[in-house]
């Protein structure tokens, strides 16, 4: 058991009451309600994040923390790690999680002021690839494509647009619901993975092998040892065929649909993390040259500038 230090000779002897205790933590409360309601306003203002772990996993890419930290927003987070873009848009405790966001800042804004949210920002999508990978991918020796189309070209044109669409519509109507207007919402695009055994830390989707194992461990050319290089470039490039069709059919195409338009804005990301290499000596290389602190650095920073861009354009 834990022991208090004896008081100094001559040194009064502190009160060990409850409610000397309840005053202590009292006081320090006031003090901190004071602090916040002289804290001015974030400089680049505030910004509502709603996706998965690309924004919930500090241990990945900490972008949230960097925007924060850099580039002057303060963040209301909905994010959750593993989610995909269905749950997100479908789940009611998940749309809940979203609502209480607005709301808590429409509270904060009648009682304060100035917490209209500048942006929205939604990262989706990568886990329903992710999840279902196993069921777009031939299996090896079927004398198949790799891929099969029609599975690949239903997955991204259809469930996920469908998602990602509902939830664009729930975060328009939570923005006209708290604070009466069209507050711009962002959609970034992902880059492209290498699939080999390195839990992969730079996309929305999370894969811990071959081929984003173990989705398609049992397709793959090499579901059972580290792909040599000819097989691992053949992998990466069937793969930047789903993450493609992705960006370009479902995340850079919203934004001219109406109703989004003007309203929902697309950050092409896949150029800041482009060239990710396939071969282990590529890979080493890359390691060296772009840490994790880096990689955020660049992602904050194109999502900072997107959205002070359409400000500007406003």
């Amino acid at each position: 058991m834990a022991r208090s230090n004896p008081a100094p000779e001559g040194a009064p002897m502190q009160d060990q009451t409850p409610q000397s205790f309840a005053t202590i933590g009292a006081n320090r409360a006031r003090s901190l309600v004071v602090r916040a309601e002289v804290r001015p306003p974030p400089a680049s203002g505030y910004l509502i994040a709603e996706g998965d772990a690309w924004l919930d996993d500090p241990g990945y890419l900490a972008i949230l923390e960097t925007m924060e930290r850099h580039h002057g927003f303060q963040v209301e987070c909905a994010a959750g790690h593993g989610e995909t873009a269905e749950e997100m848009a479908y789940d009611d405790r998940q749309l809940e999680r979203f609502r209480k966001v607005f709301e808590r800042l429409a509270r904060t804004n009648d009682a304060i002021g100035s917490t209209t949210p500048r942006a929205i920002l939604l990262s989706c999508g990568g886990n329903d690839v992710a999840h279902t990978l196993s069921t777009l991918i031939n299996h090896v020796d079927s004398g198949l494509p790799v891929l099969d189309a029609e599975m690949v070209r239903s997955l991204i044109e259809d469930r996920v647009r469908s998602a990602v669409s509902s939830l664009i519509g729930s975060a328009m109507a939570f923005s006209d619901a708290y604070f009466k207007q069209m507050i711009p919402i962002f959609i970034h695009g992902n880059a492209r993975p290498v699939p080999d055994r390195r839990r992969y830390k730079r996309t929305g989707i999370r894969a811990t092998g071959p081929w984003l194992r173990p989705g398609s461990a049992d397709r793959a050319p090499a579901a059972a040892s580290a792909q040599a290089d000819g097989d691992l470039l053949r992998n990466t490039a069937e793969i930047a065929k789903i993450i493609d069709l992705f960006n370009d059919r479902v995340l850079a195409s919203l934004p001219s649909v109406s109703p989004f338009a003007g309203i929902v804005h697309y950050i092409p990301l896949r150029p800041t993390f482009e060239g990710t290499a396939a071969t282990a000596e590529q890979r080493r290389a890359l390691r060296n040259m772009f840490g994790e602190d880096k990689a955020s650095e660049r992602a904050a920073k194109a999502i900072a500038d997107a959205i002070n861009a359409v400000d500007r354009r406003g």
